[in-house]
């Protein structure tokens, strides 16, 4: 018990430094999306299906573009931007906002026509101001909306001319691994080794970063394709909110349970070494004043070793589980872990001299 009630004093202690968060929440639609006619029948294929085309299409539209511009323009994570960490920063925001699909109807169709649904979600935002996070949901959800006009454009556009630079790089590639195998074959030549071994890793590095921009292009594209003629639709816009986010304080309730669980598994192994029993012959005439004829020591057999063994190392690993599973959620529900960090960091220094100027 004495570990579970210093990790609750220590959990008691650190929670002036976590500032509560405000969710505000966008309500969306998006209509008509195509289906797949085998996916019509099952609800959680169908709900799957709908959930990962609108996780492609919410990266795509919030690219990191996109958010570099909303984090300039509403002014977040100012440390962060001194730093020049701008992927920092845009890592934060994602970890900031969700997308959840609320609703999936299917529309009517004819027969033969392929089959579409009706598509509601929400989009939430979370920050310590109640006016950021507003603001940052407007702002967030204008970008579906301007999807509207981004997306009729992208369907009448010609794809980019990715695809022969591509070819042409892989050609040069081809050739500068002949030239390599040949130069390789002369071992005095080693200037000339070194320089198209260079070549060659240059043209490689430039061929993967076209190849992964031709398929971001394609995918793009192929996007686009299947959302043409879908429109999004804001059903309600972000109010304001007013109480704290309620899951925020279940999961910094939930963090310090599974740490203090985790903390008292650690103290279970040495009492079961050392707690116990009766150890040595004070200890014997301790408990009972008589006397003695012999000692006979416990002897631990192998079997009991094992067993003690693997009782210790299934504690280990799941007190370790424990606490990664803490860290976790802390990191995704309550605050990230670099910027409770910096928090406790400057906090430390005020705690301490106060505690002095008590004593």
């Amino acid at each position: 018990m004495v570990p579970v009630a210093l990790v609750w004093a220590l959990w008691a202690l650190f929670n002036p430094l976590i500032p509560p968060l405000y969710r505000s929440t966008a309500t969306l639609r998006i209509e008509p999306l195509m289906l797949p006619s085998e996916l019509a029948t099952s609800p959680t294929q169908m709900r799957q299906h709908v959930e990962h085309r609108l996780r492609l299409i919410s990266q795509r539209v919030l690219s990191p573009s996109q958010l570099a511009a909303v984090i300039e323009q509403q002014a977040l994570y100012p440390n962060l931007r001194q730093r020049a960490n701008l992927e920092a920063a845009q890592a934060q925001l994602r970890q900031q906002l969700a997308v959840q699909v609320t609703d999936i109807a299917l529309r009517p169709t004819l027969a033969g026509e392929p089959r579409q649904v009706t598509v509601t979600y929400t989009l939430s935002f979370r920050d310590p101001a109640a006016h950021v996070a507003q603001s940052v949901t407007q702002e967030l959800a204008a970008l579906f909306l301007r999807e509207n006009e981004t997306a009729s454009r992208s369907n009448h556009s010609p794809p980019p001319p990715l695809h022969a630079a591509t070819e042409q790089l892989a050609a040069e590639i081809t050739a500068l691994q002949a030239q390599l195998s040949a130069v390789e074959q002369q071992p005095s030549d080693a200037q000339a080794v070194a320089a198209v071994t260079a070549a060659y890793q240059q043209t490689v590095a430039k061929y993967r970063a076209l190849r992964e921009r031709s398929l971001y292009a394609e995918q793009a594209q192929s996007l686009a394709r299947e959302q043409q003629g879908a429109r999004f639709t804001l059903l309600q816009s972000p109010p304001a909110p007013t109480q704290p986010d309620a899951v925020q304080r279940f999961a910094w309730l939930g963090v310090g349970v599974l740490l203090a669980v985790a903390a008292s598994l650690l103290p279970l192994t040495w009492l079961e070494r050392c707690g116990g029993g009766l150890r040595g012959v004070r200890a014997l005439h301790a408990a009972a004043p008589i006397p003695l004829l012999g000692v006979i020591p416990y002897i631990e057999t192998a079997a009991a070793r094992q067993a003690r063994i693997k009782r210790t190392l299934v504690r280990g690993m799941l007190a370790v589980m424990l606490t990664l599973a803490a860290l976790s959620i802390f990191q995704q529900l309550v605050m990230p872990l670099e910027i409770f960090g910096a928090r406790l960091w400057q906090a430390l220094p005020s705690a301490i001299s106060k505690q002095m100027e008590r004593n």
